[in-house]
């Protein structure tokens, strides 16, 4: 296995995690006591039948994120974990790596250098 195809299969995984821990943690949670009363909704308003909700992940997709989560707990450098979590974090939301290194402080190029350490750590 060369070191290219380790690292997509790293990546790969990393992006599958950040996917699954939105589908887990975004999901509505149940609220305190409820009334059997429907609530009122506009007649304006359409209902939009034909939005699926995002289904629960599987129990091996969540093993797979928890695996990911010891693999992050290898690289000891806080500054080179962010990077490598927001950057993932950031392709997985479609946000741009440049607006991400302007809120941690620091210049894309920075940013890509931290994430590509933090990588090779996790290769090595």
């Amino acid at each position: 296995m060369t070191v290219a195809h380790l690292e997509f299969l790293i990546i790969e995984r990393l992006v599958e995690a950040q996917v699954v821990l939105d589908r887990s943690v975004t999901r509505p949670r149940p609220k305190g006591p409820t009334t059997c009363w429907p609530e009122a909704m506009p007649e304006s308003e359409p209902i939009d039948a034909d939005d699926p909700r995002t289904p629960i992940p599987s129990a091996a997709a969540i093993s797979r994120m928890e695996e990911t989560w010891i693999w992050l707990a290898e690289i000891k450098d806080l500054k080179l974990r962010t990077a490598v979590v927001g950057k993932v974090a950031a392709w997985v939301h479609d946000r741009s790596t440049s607006s991400l290194a302007r809120e941690l402080g620091i210049n894309r190029v920075t940013l890509n250098r931290r994430f590509n350490t933090g990588l090779h750590v996790l290769i090595v």
